[in-house]
């Protein structure tokens, strides 16, 4: 089974979504394979710096999604940006920064279900010193 993790992100009240370069692709949250012996949080926030060069605090898990019919397991993580200046890697064609009360109007841009995202934000804000950080430069 494959692993991978990704990372939601937010600044200011809105939430990062990229869109790879493949037609196939919709928008999307920072997202990548999880290397051998990364963990996998270690992995989310590599990936949030290689797709889009901001550099993220992680310490939070908050989804495992199973597809089976893909042989893959997602693990899903928050983070805080100080940020909204992005630098996509090759691998992606376009970013957008979307305000939380949008979500709903964007959700047929993504395989994303967003109707969870702002309550995951204020879970985050709450919680937010209660786990482990991994700082990833």
């Amino acid at each position: 089974m494959k692993i991978c993790s990704s990372i939601i992100t937010y600044y200011n009240d809105k939430f990062l979504f990229l869109k790879r370069r493949d037609p196939n692709y919709q928008f999307v949250p920072p997202c990548g394979k999880i290397e051998p012996h990364e963990h996998p949080i270690e992995g989310a926030v590599r990936e949030l710096l290689e797709e889009t060069c901001i550099k993220a605090i992680a310490n939070k898990l908050l989804l495992v999604d199973v597809w089976t019919n893909d042989n893959l397991v997602s693990l899903t993580y928050i983070t805080n940006s100080e940020t909204e200046d992005v630098i996509l890697s090759e691998e992606h064609e376009a970013y957008v920064w979307i305000e939380s009360h949008n979500l709903q109007s964007f959700q047929n841009q993504t395989d994303y279900d967003l109707s969870k995202w702002i309550i995951f934000r204020e879970l985050h804000k709450k919680y937010d010193s209660y786990s482990d950080v991994v700082i990833y430069e």
